[in-house]
């Protein structure tokens, strides 16, 4: 029930400041991601589970039981995303 700022995405997973969280902790996520060149449903859903908080406080995550189509989506992302960084 809490909402974060995502620092981070990639493939496997997100980072983001902690507000309260543990090692290990885990829930379902849902947030709409915007990707270049993309005109399908852009919301991704998956599990999440925190394997480390860092020194400086930021959870690092792993996407759990993520179906295929949710598992392309992320890809499909961070893709646009690098192809973007390569562009500027």
């Amino acid at each position: 029930g809490k909402t974060v700022r995502v620092l981070n995405i990639s493939a496997g997973g997100i980072a983001f400041q902690n507000a309260g969280f543990s090692p290990f902790d885990s829930d379902f996520i849902k947030f709409t991601l915007d990707i270049p060149n993309f005109s399908g449903d852009a919301t991704f859903f998956a599990g999440l589970r925190i394997l480390k908080i860092s020194d400086s406080g930021i959870c690092h995550c792993i996407f759990e039981q993520c179906s295929l189509d949710q598992h392309e989506l992320i890809h499909k992302y961070v893709l646009e995303m690098q192809k973007n960084d390569l562009a500027h």
